[in-house]
């Protein structure tokens, strides 16, 4: 499948420390499949950057002026996919004024050490949280978000449950699904009120990321 998308050198620099710490760390630590490490720029970096183009659109489509600088929360993010990529982004001129803060949340306290190296050696600031999504409300962030990442986390079903608290009116959801994302959205939807924006993956026709907002139990 052809990508549509071109990351800007300075991001691209500071993806490839990324890259050489996810190598270093991953012969210890194992922190993504072993299957996707042969094609990582497509499977884990451009996936996860995508996520910024989209809003990047949607901000141009609004026809302001006004610098938006969105705050980003990033849930269950493992080694750092997609919101230390994100990170990454909001340290770089081509996106600084559209992304504000970016908060990571990982429960495994590794994982949150991996994170914290990357901030370092990529000067990409990014508030880590070593705790259970479960454990977070509105009021326990710095920031309420704008947009809330998740990637390979939970059925959507269950993955609602976790964004819910974390949303306002106002907030959007972006979340990775695969090629069975149909049979997920009609189980949610059974339990949860919500509106959902499909777009299509730029590196998995199968896959897609769903843009939801307006989320509440029925």
């Amino acid at each position: 499948m052809k990508t549509e998308i071109d990351i800007p050198d300075s991001i691209k620099s500071k993806l490839l420390i990324f890259d050489r710490l996810l190598h270093d760390w991953h012969k210890a630590k194992n922190l993504v499949s072993k299957s996707t490490m042969q094609d990582l720029w497509r499977r884990h970096f451009l996936d996860s950057y995508q996520l910024i183009r989209l809003r990047s659109k949607h901000l141009a489509s609004l026809e302001t002026e006004i610098l938006t600088n969105e705050n980003w929360l990033d849930i269950g993010s493992g080694a750092g996919l997609p919101g230390m990529v994100i990170a990454i982004a909001a340290s770089c001129a081509e996106t600084q004024s559209e992304i504000g803060s970016v908060t990571l949340v990982e429960a495994n306290a590794r994982k949150c050490a991996f994170m914290s190296a990357v901030s370092r050696e990529t000067h990409a600031p990014a508030i880590i949280l070593n705790t259970r999504i479960e454990s977070l409300s509105l009021n326990s962030l710095s920031e309420k978000p704008d947009v809330i990442t998740a990637r390979a986390l939970a059925p959507l079903p269950k993955l609602c449950s976790l964004l819910a608290p974390l949303m306002t009116q106002d907030t959007v959801a972006l979340v990775h699904k695969g090629q069975d994302f149909v049979v997920e959205l009609e189980k949610t939807a059974k339990i949860w009120d919500f509106t959902v924006v499909q777009h299509q993956s730029v590196v998995d026709e199968s896959s897609v990321i769903l843009e939801i907002s307006n989320l509440k139990k029925r």
